[in-house]
């Protein structure tokens, strides 16, 4: 049972670093997390500067991997502005968190 267990901690530390070895992926996920409210595709590619396609398939990365979650979905002149929150169950993650404080 606990190779099990140990297995699966590993395949969660190997998404996580999947995630997040992307420098951009990084800033997003900090600015999401410092937000405390949901953000945007849209509102991160400007502050970050980066372009608003990049920036949107960072936050679906981020999204596959767990880091973020979907709260809310805003049509806005025929698109869907999707916002996102932190996913609060992985920011204890060691990774994370190590993470975070190296931005």
């Amino acid at each position: 049972m606990a190779d099990i267990v140990q297995q699966a901690q590993g395949t969660v530390a190997q998404e996580l670093l999947d995630a997040l070895k992307h420098q951009e992926r990084r800033r997003i996920l900090k600015q999401v997390v410092e937000s405390g409210r949901p953000v945007s595709p849209s509102m991160a590619s400007k502050e970050l500067p980066a372009p608003l396609r990049s920036t949107s398939k960072h936050f679906r990365a981020l999204a596959d991997a767990g880091l973020i979650v979907l709260t809310t979905e805003v049509p806005i002149r025929g698109a869907t502005q999707h916002f996102y929150l932190p996913a609060e169950d992985l920011l204890t993650h060691p990774i994370v968190q190590a993470v975070l404080m190296c931005m």
